[in-house]
């Protein structure tokens, strides 16, 4: 059921502006105080939006603007030496606001919300339909667990979507009377398996998710979501200062019981940070947790090097990237890889070891490709885009309320602030096909669950 319900936008903006001129009165930058105040503004959205609705563009809003924006701002106030700013603040902040006030109109101001109807959701579980379509949705997670070995490479993609559908049955059962057990196993597992994996990616991406269900469930409070985003913002700074030792640990030798470490290390931490004044550290944790956050030393390399040392490519990168999304690995094995490290030593100046892998974000190859007035475009019509991607998974959802429960997997790659565009277009096109596939595979299915209505 699509609702029209309105949020007052007035009193926000009136807030930022506020926050803007305060910005200014305390000496930042002109555009560093408006891409804060824009980042800020989307959290206030977020928050605000969080009880009904599935705010994905403000969440993407919020990580981009974080990793773009505000840690790169940290990074000048803290003089990072792990991933040096090559440019001046002026210069990167004009650049990189610029192209992230065009993807925050092109987004924000053309989109149509995804709402959650919480009694039509309870009802719609409730349901046989509903509840075999939980156990079907669990099974095919539970059974591509084991399947992703007899997969050639070229389908892992299919594996990851197919296993992703536990943590979406997952989700499911917050709504269940009957399964609910089935939330804590699936997120209790994801849990376990990051810690195993010592690869927290996976388990920070869903949880966001995991909050926006949880926050229409129990209908959360605004001073209790605020209070649950500043605690996960604590865990996240703990997680980011232990994640180095555990990594080293369990590379350096053998642990048998992984999980109990990661929790010895998890307390120990977080009794330091509570009990003990060690400043010196805390500084060094903040200067770690932003360094892995900023993601403008990438942008700044190549606000550096491009034209002065390399010619804009003139749109070369994106168009490849585009063809090569229409080409299935399976079939075309040689296709390039979405992270290039040859196009990201040709756009930066900065050549990369054998072992790792990076690419150069979505403004980055805007700026890359177009120079600064051409990115600015890119970015807006990028967010226009994304934007008609969220009416097309509305109507998806008129055609059935269960699909709501794809937004995390539908938007999975368009929320990172790290993607890039390659990377956006390849998930977006399969998960696409992979979402038609399914609905047609369960039409018969559909026509017998309760339908939302308009």
């Amino acid at each position: 059921m699509i609702q029209k319900k309105e949020i007052n936008h007035q009193k926000l903006f009136s807030l930022i502006v506020a926050i803007f001129i305060g910005l200014l009165i305390f000496d930042f930058y002109l555009f560093t105080a408006i891409g804060i105040s824009c980042w800020i503004y989307s959290i206030l959205l977020f928050i605000k939006k969080i009880n009904n609705k599935i705010p994905v563009i403000e969440l993407m809003l919020i990580l981009c603007g974080y990793q773009w924006i505000f840690a790169s701002y940290m990074s000048y106030q803290l003089n990072d030496m792990a991933y040096k700013m090559s440019v001046d603040e002026q210069t990167y902040m004009f650049n990189t606001v610029s192209m992230y006030l065009a993807l925050f109109i092109g987004s924000l101001f053309f989109q149509k919300d995804i709402n959650l109807n919480k009694e039509e959701l309870l009802k719609g579980i409730n349901s046989l339909p509903g509840t075999n379509y939980l156990l079907i949705i669990l099974s095919v997670g539970v059974l591509n667990l084991f399947t992703k070995n007899l997969l050639p490479s070229s389908l892992y993609f299919l594996n990851h979507i197919g296993y992703s559908f536990m943590y979406i049955a997952g989700i499911m059962a917050l709504y269940s009377k009957k399964y609910f057990i089935v939330f804590y196993v699936v997120f209790g597992f994801l849990l376990f398996k990051v810690i195993r994996s010592s690869v927290f990616n996976e388990f920070i991406t869903w949880s966001f998710f995991i909050l926006m269900f949880i926050s229409n469930r129990y209908s959360f409070s605004k001073k209790k979501i605020i209070l649950i985003l500043l605690l996960a913002i604590f865990s996240l700074s703990v997680l980011q200062a232990i994640k180095p030792v555990y990594r080293d640990i369990i590379s350096n030798k053998k642990v048998d019981n992984k999980v109990s470490l990661f929790v010895e290390l998890l307390s120990t931490k977080m009794l330091s940070n509570i009990l003990m004044n060690e400043e010196v550290k805390e500084n060094d944790d903040l200067e770690e947790l932003n360094s892995r956050a900023n993601q403008g030393w990438v942008y700044a390399l190549i606000y550096k090097h491009v034209p002065k040392k390399e010619p804009y490519a003139r749109g070369e990168t994106i168009l490849e990237a585009i063809g090569d999304s229409f080409l299935p690995r399976f079939f075309f094995p040689n296709k390039k890889n979405t992270f290039n490290s040859e196009i990201f030593t040709r756009f930066t100046g900065r050549p990369l070891l054998d072992t790792t892998a990076m690419g150069l974000g979505i403004p980055g190859e805007a700026y890359a490709n177009f120079g600064l007035g051409g990115a600015i475009l890119f970015m807006f019509i990028y967010g226009f885009l994304i934007a008609k991607l969220t009416s097309y998974f509305n109507k998806q959802i008129n055609v059935n309320w269960f699909y709501l429960f794809f937004a995390p997997i539908f938007f999975e790659m368009i929320i990172r602030g790290i993607s890039n565009f390659s990377q956006v277009v390849n998930w977006q096109l399969k998960i696409i096909v992979v979402f038609l596939v399914f609905s047609r595979l369960t039409l018969k299915w559909s026509q017998s669950v309760v339908k939302l209505e308009n």
